[in-house]
């Protein structure tokens, strides 16, 4: 019996250690230099809820009433357009409410009110034509979604903010179950952010809105990695508040907003973070968690793309919304 205990006391150490094995990198200072990119286009603002740039191509997410379609491809060379996709109203192949989501050369664009979505792999679409979009059934309790080359799903577990549960799930939805965090219920304000997947590394790394904090995890068992904290003087805590036998979440003070966008290649991470002064840095890391570079900019940045060794920037000001273009070399 004695044997016994002190071979569960030693497995309880190593599993311990093994737990604790997270190498961190702090960063104590920003790059403040602003820096001017190239504007690609422009427009009133407000036309258009996000632009991404995907495999060289441009692509609009409009507000509804804003255009009959909610994705918009347009050509890099002058931006005229060349096809649109999946017709807003309601029905089998239209959309009403929209969120969208980005990885390689496939966007996910989930329609929140009929609870379906469509993945749009921008290399495949035949240009020139409106091509019928195939739509799925989906429900998943979460803010954050990653398209896979292999038709899963990634998803952000919106209750992870507080327990043992982990980060982000990985669901099939042509078979598998999805599985749903016990606190995410009335959790989806105190944990927000971008999941970034890198399959050549096998890595995951999770942008948080709410902390100053970028969380890196193995792909296949979910284990954080590594964590790279910004350095910052706020302290936000979540109270627990009871609302006849349902919990919920809520900030107990000021919200932070820190990293509000982000994207990735397989080289490199680019955020978009806004710090205590509501000064907005667009900043370069590499997947062990080191800072390469980066500079600021003047308007808020909604989205990021990368392509080729370029960066591009939706930023959304009082009168204009722009894509931007950066050179990531010099910068870096």
């Amino acid at each position: 019996m004695k044997t016994n205990g002190l071979l569960l006391l030693s497995a309880a150490i190593m599993l311990a250690s093994c737990q604790s094995m997270v190498v961190e990198n702090v960063i104590t200072s920003l790059p403040h230099e602003t820096k001017n990119g190239e504007i690609i286009f422009e427009v009133p603002a407000g036309q258009r809820e996000n632009v991404y740039v995907v495999e060289g191509n441009i692509c609009s997410v409009y507000k509804r009433g804003m255009n009959d379609y909610v994705l918009e491809i347009m050509s890099m060379d002058d931006t005229s357009q060349v096809v649109n996709l999946i017709p807003f109203g309601e029905g089998e192949d239209a959309m009403m409410l929209v969120a969208c989501y980005v990885s390689d050369s496939r966007i996910l664009v989930e329609d929140i009110v009929q609870k379906k979505y469509a993945v749009v792999d921008v290399m495949a679409v035949q240009w020139g034509a409106r091509r019928k979009i195939e739509m799925a059934s989906l429900s998943l309790l979460t803010q954050e979604m990653v398209p896979m080359d292999d038709g899963k799903i990634m998803y952000l577990n919106p209750g992870s903010f507080r327990s043992r549960e982990p980060r982000f799930y990985v669901v099939d939805p042509k078979g598998g179950s999805r599985k749903l965090s016990k606190n995410g219920q009335k959790s989806l304000n105190v944990l927000k952010g971008s999941l970034l997947y890198n399959p050549q590394k096998n890595c995951v790394a999770f942008l948080s809105r709410h902390t100053p904090e970028i969380e890196f995890y193995g792909a296949d068992n979910k284990s954080l990695r590594r964590k790279l904290t910004i350095e910052r003087d706020e302290v936000v805590e979540i109270a627990e508040v009871f609302s006849g036998v349902i919990k919920e979440y809520l900030f107990k003070n000021k919200v932070p907003i820190c990293f509000m966008t982000g994207t990735s290649d397989d080289e490199r991470i680019v955020a978009a973070y806004r710090d205590e002064h509501a000064q907005m840095h667009l900043l370069s890391f590499d997947w062990d968690g080191s800072l390469e570079g980066g500079f600021a900019v003047n308007d808020d940045v909604w989205s990021v793309s990368v392509c080729d060794n370029y960066v591009y920037c939706w930023e959304r000001g009082e009168e204009h919304d722009r894509l931007v273009r950066y050179d990531i070399r010099q910068y870096e």
